[in-house]
């Protein structure tokens, strides 16, 4: 057990001790923590950078008793999902008492001081600058929440991934609502030095599938998103779950492919997801409507407020179905069948079946637009694009019921 005084290191001022600790020395334990990822060719960056320049930034580090130590790994674990055990961890003392090191943050500048110490073992690499020692801060007493919530707030020089930080609010929020059922968006919200709306949105994101979620992560094989978009999809995903149309999995993952292949920009999608939510609230046509059942809106009111754009927005989805279901059979894409599996009687999804769903769509649609031009011309309000966009219906309901047909054999 390594042995340190704090007159050698520095006088500890309000439990913050100033420290140098040699990396020889093994002396600090490395658990779960925000940061999962680290990339190799940026750490060797970082540690040819140490060798000429020093070690610029102190790290955070956390002294804990061997009783305070259980309550942190207690917490880690739960928070976490993982299973450190204090018998694996490594012990020092400080002034004469039994400590164990944990790094809060700084694990970057850890790894990369360690691999300098390689390069001038294996390399004969010199340095005046770096003396094998790791700069930090040791702080006594945290929590784990504590500890979380600076990895949250201060990793700012190279930040977690957005997919990292996602996770770990929405971990660190379960954990302390758990702990407190009252907790409230914005306490949570000032505790990790975070935005309300941004908590929020967390909280919408994260309410999303793994495999929706992973859509954000660069390369991903079916098409990497931006978090923005992804986060609309979660924003309809969750007001349709309210309104008792719970979205699967699967449906979420076609009507991504669908947005691949529209090329849609955030700003564009935000807007029309605005729109779907404020038609949903209002109970008027819901927009998402291939997915369920469709009543005519019935006052002249409501027609108005939305009648030609909602028409012109479920015209454009069954356009891109249809241009996403020429493709698949075309081979031209491979995000699966969004319109029923071939060779599989739809009857078993009967009577909600996407396709059987767009047929009835395009029934409504057919009877709806024609008295909404009507009503439009009537108030002098005439819409070319509704009238033009009505030839179009009669060659979708061939598509669809050509799949209905096939799929039925």
């Amino acid at each position: 057990m390594q042995r340190y005084d704090p007159a050698v290191l520095s006088a500890p001022t309000d439990h913050v001790l100033p420290a140098a600790i040699p990396l020889q020395q093994h002396a600090i334990n490395r658990i779960t923590q925000v940061r999962h990822t680290m990339d190799s060719d940026e750490i060797d960056s970082l540690a040819r950078k140490i060798l000429a320049m020093g070690q610029l930034q102190r790290a955070r580090v956390v002294a804990l008793t061997p009783e305070e130590a259980l309550v942190y790994l207690s917490e880690v674990n739960e928070i976490w999902g993982s299973n450190h055990q204090l018998g694996s961890m490594r012990k020092c003392e400080i002034g004469g008492k039994p400590y164990y090191l944990f790094v809060v943050f700084g694990h970057r500048r850890l790894k990369a001081c360690e691999r300098a110490l390689e390069m001038k073992q294996s390399e004969g690499l010199q340095s005046t600058r770096f003396t094998d020692v790791y700069l930090c801060d040791i702080y006594f007493g945290l929590r784990a929440i504590d500890a979380i919530t600076m990895q949250l707030g201060e990793n700012t020089y190279v930040r977690p991934s957005l997919r990292e930080e996602m996770d770990a609010l929405w971990l660190l929020w379960r954990f302390m609502k758990r702990q407190r059922p009252s907790l409230r968006v914005g306490e949570f919200a000032r505790k990790v030095g975070k935005r309300p709306d941004r908590i929020k949105e967390m909280l919408q994101f994260t309410a999303l599938p793994d495999s929706i979620q992973q859509r954000i992560m660069p390369n991903h094989p079916r098409g990497s998103l931006p978090y923005q978009l992804v986060l609309q999809h979660a924003r309809l995903a969750g007001e349709l779950a309210r309104h008792g149309r719970v979205m699967s999995e699967e449906e979420l993952e076609h009507s991504l492919d669908v947005l691949v292949l529209r090329r849609v920009k955030v700003d564009e999608y935000r807007k029309e997801v605005d729109e779907r939510i404020a038609a949903l609230r209002g109970k008027q046509t819901d927009l998402f409507a291939l997915f369920d059942e469709l009543v005519p809106t019935t006052t002249a009111t409501k027609r108005r407020v939305v009648g030609d754009k909602v028409i012109r927005s479920i015209l454009a989805e069954l356009t891109y179905l249809e241009m996403v279901h020429r493709y698949s059979v075309e081979g031209r894409i491979g995000v699966g069948h969004p319109l029923g599996e071939a060779g599989q009687s739809t009857e078993q999804h009967s009577p909600h079946s996407p396709a059987r769903l767009t047929l009835r769509l395009i029934d409504l649609l057919e009877q709806v637009a024609p008295e909404l031009a009507k009503e439009l011309r009537a108030e002098g309000k005439p819409s070319r694009p509704l009238e033009a966009s009505g030839a179009r219906l009669p060659e979708l309901q061939r598509v669809f019921e050509e799949v209905v047909a096939f799929a039925g054999k």
